[in-house]
C-alpha cells in the first residue's frame, strides 16, 4: 500500500510533467512564430532589394534593406528558431513517453499494486529521465509561459483525475 504522502509526491509529479510537456509546447509555438517572422523579413527585404536593385526607389533604401537582411540573416544564424523548434518537438515525444509512464505510476499508485518504496524507485527514475530530457534543449525560462503551463496543467488534471473518482 501506498501512503498518502508518496501519493502525494505521485500526482506533483505528474503535475510537474504535464506542465513541462505544455511550457515546452507554448515555447515550440513562440519559436514557430519567430521562425515565420525571420522567413518574412526575409522574403519582404529580398523584394525590397530586387525592386531598389531596378531602379524603383532611391539609392538610400538599397543600403538601409541591405543592412536589414544583413541583421535578420544575423539573427538567425545565432538564434536558429527553426532548429529550436525541431529540437523541442524532439523533446516533447519523449516527454509524453515520461508522462504515460508517470500515469501508469498513478494507476499503480490508485490501485495498491506497489509499496513505498517501488512508487519513490520509480518516480526518481522518471524524474531523473525528465530533467536529462529537459536539458537537451537551451531555450531558458519564460515564467509568463511557465504560469500559463502550470495553470493549464492543474486545471486539465484535476479534471481528468477528478472525473474518475
Amino acid at each position: 500500500m501506498v501512503s498518502q504522502a508518496v501519493y502525494s509526491d505521485i500526482w506533483d509529479g505528474l503535475l510537474d510533467v504535464a506542465r513541462i510537456i505544455r511550457y515546452f509546447s507554448l515555447r515550440e509555438k513562440q519559436f514557430q512564430r519567430l521562425s515565420w517572422g525571420v522567413r518574412a523579413v526575409l522574403a519582404l527585404t529580398g523584394v525590397g532589394a530586387a525592386v531598389t536593385i531596378f531602379g524603383f526607389f532611391p539609392n538610400e533604401l538599397v543600403s538601409i534593406v541591405g543592412c536589414v537582411i544583413v541583421a535578420v540573416v544575423v539573427f538567425d544564424l545565432l538564434i536558429d528558431p527553426s532548429k529550436t523548434v525541431t529540437q523541442l518537438k524532439i523533446v516533447n515525444m519523449q516527454l509524453l513517453k515520461l508522462e504515460e509512464q508517470y500515469r501508469s505510476l498513478w494507476e499503480k499508485a490508485k490501485a495498491d499494486l506497489i509499496t513505498d518504496a517501488e512508487a519513490v524507485n520509480e518516480k526518481q527514475r522518471i524524474l531523473l529521465e525528465m530533467k536529462e530530457i529537459s536539458s537537451l534543449v537551451d531555450i531558458g525560462i519564460d515564467e509568463k509561459i511557465n504560469q500559463i503551463a502550470q495553470e493549464e496543467a492543474f486545471r486539465t488534471e484535476e479534471n481528468r483525475y477528478a472525473q474518475q473518482t
